[in-house]
């Protein structure tokens, strides 16, 4: 059992131009609705085994993103061995439906990963679609946010027209608690009811064995809708929760390959200090460190600058705590 140091307690309390304007208006609200928007896509031309690239893809021209050799896998996703089965049976649920269906399978339609800020759920979701080799429909929540009436609607349907065009795919919507909350509230608009409804609506409108995953991700479970939670929705919940040591430890080992080291650095004690924390909170305490290396004029990270970083992070930067004597790492 992973006891509870000093530095984890730390972290953890952690009238002239009316026509102008109104001419304006109407441009602006025009260009919105004339817009058709659509979300990255990520669509391997071939198998993931293939060393081709990957090709990322944007209907804004001005968003368009350049092409990355790197895909993202399964074995790259680290600090998550509790739920790797989970993953490979959705995996081979995509790759082959036919099998499952024979038996009776139904493939979820959606699956909703729920964890703190992070954690990596968004290479989790790339990753399962790497893996299969299907195109990735990446967009989040806060797109469909729009103060004009029906625009959030017609980018959930434009979504899922463009995952039909295609025999699999998988649509990620990221943090979709900002337009799945639960009804009712005093913060509840008509835009974002609409949109829910028609996300609702189309996921309710293709079949099982239609070849389309919709993965979302939230760090609220707590607060989205109960009927985006019933069965034939999201229905599959996979917790994605900050890893345990030999989680961190292998995050940790990630991160430093690209980071000069010095002998004397020590990963394992790193890992056993940093309970709590995540990928990216151990990934930015790297690079903390590899900056305080560069500013002392060091050739390599010692444990001395990663200690300071650990110390900068846990105290938020406050200058008032000085770095002086407090040693959460160095023996």
């Amino acid at each position: 059992m992973e006891t509870i140091n000093n530095a984890e307690k730390l972290y953890l309390r952690k009238p002239t131009y009316d026509f102008i304007s109104t001419a304006l208006t109407v441009l602006l609200s025009s260009a919105i609705y004339l817009k058709i928007i659509k979300p990255i896509i990520i669509n391997p031309n071939t198998t993931p085994s293939s060393s081709s690239k990957t090709t990322y893809t944007s209907q804004n021209k001005d968003e368009e993103l350049k092409e990355k050799a790197d895909l993202v896998k399964l074995s790259d996703v680290k600090g998550h061995d509790e739920i790797k089965e989970d993953l490979e049976f959705l995996i081979k649920f995509l790759r082959n439906p036919k099998k499952y269906e024979k038996l009776g399978a139904r493939m979820p339609k959606g699956v909703l990963l729920f964890g703190p800020p992070g954690t990596g759920k968004t290479m989790i979701a790339k990753a399962m679609a790497n893996e299969v080799g299907i195109p990735f429909i990446a967009t989040a929540g806060s797109d469909f946010i729009e103060k004009y009436v029906g625009v959030g609607a017609k980018r959930v349907r434009e979504i899922f027209a463009e995952a039909k065009k295609h025999e699999k795919a998988i649509i990620y919507i990221d943090e979709i608690d900002a337009i799945g909350k639960k009804r009712g509230g005093d913060s509840d608009n008509d835009e974002r009811i609409n949109t829910l409804n028609a996300l609702l609506i189309e996921m309710d409108g293709f079949k099982d064995s239609s070849g389309i995953m919709v993965i979302a991700s939230t760090n609220r479970l707590d607060i989205l809708d109960d009927a985006l939670l019933r069965p034939g929705r999201f229905d599959k919940h996979i917790a994605v929760n900050p890893p345990d040591y030999q989680g961190r430890l292998d995050i940790l080992k990630l991160y430093a390959k690209n980071k000069r080291l010095d002998k004397g650095v020590s990963l394992e004690r790193i890992a056993s200090i940093t309970r709590g924390f995540t990928g990216a909170d151990l990934a930015n305490l790297l690079n903390e460190a590899a900056m305080l290396t560069a500013f002392r004029d060091k050739d390599k990270t010692t444990m001395e600058e990663i200690d300071d970083a650990l110390y900068r992070i846990l105290t938020k930067g406050d200058k008032k705590k000085p770095l002086s004597g407090h040693r959460m790492i160095r023996n």
